[in-house]
């Protein structure tokens, strides 16, 4: 597998409690397979409590674990510090896919994975808007064995479909033309730099509406 990272990629670290707008707040999370068969089998009150909030719901693909919001749009597992009880009391290695794994979010194509970070994180926002200069993308395969062809001018990789599709990244832009070998006949407003086509927030947005 073939990985490709910006430069900035590495530098994010979750701000917990310091951040100004926590992502525990607004949305409903999702849980997977392997973190309900977690909070299933584990002991202790906290693990009966953590049962007790899971909720499911029927979907197309057949049913949906998550947990829903509190009264004022909370996680049930925010803390009153802005901190995550789950981790507090369970370890970071409880947490399910879309909390371990945000604001980082993957696309790939055949075995090529570009990894990025999410700018809706106001971490990941603050590092971006930070940083001077273009920005360079790194690609490594089998373990970190980096190829020496990557440099900072190299055009970044845009999965559409099965198709790799090179992107620039226009100055000053969220927004990056892209020029499309395969029939695709309009631009794609949309750059490895702030793409938010996660399919689990989709498919809480689509619940949420629902229930209006």
């Amino acid at each position: 597998m073939k990985i490709e990272r910006p430069d900035y990629y590495s530098k994010f670290t979750c701000t917990a409690d310091k951040c100004g707008d926590t992502c525990c707040r607004g949305w409903e999370v999702d849980i997977d397979d392997d973190a309900n068969e977690y909070y299933q089998l584990a002991p202790g009150e906290f693990a009966k409590e953590v049962r007790a909030s899971i909720r499911e719901e029927e979907t197309e693909d057949g049913h949906a674990r998550f947990f829903p919001l509190t009264a004022d749009g909370n996680c049930p597992f925010l803390d009153r510090t802005g901190l995550c009880r789950i981790i507090l009391q369970m370890g970071e290695g409880a947490l399910c896919t879309t909390c371990r794994e945000y604001p980082r979010y993957y696309i790939e194509a055949g075995d090529y994975s570009q990894q990025d970070l999410s700018l809706s994180c106001p971490a990941v926002a603050e590092i971006f808007f930070a940083e001077d200069g273009p920005i360079s993308y790194t690609l490594t395969e089998d373990e970190g064995a980096e190829d020496t062809n990557s440099s900072a001018g190299t055009a970044p990789m845009l999965a559409l479909g099965t198709a790799l599709v090179p992107v620039t990244v226009l100055p000053g832009t969220n927004f990056a033309p892209v020029t499309v070998p395969v029939a695709v006949t309009a631009a794609v407003p949309v750059t490895a730099r702030c793409q938010e086509m996660r399919s689990s927030a989709f498919r809480r947005s689509l619940r949420q509406e629902t229930r209006k």
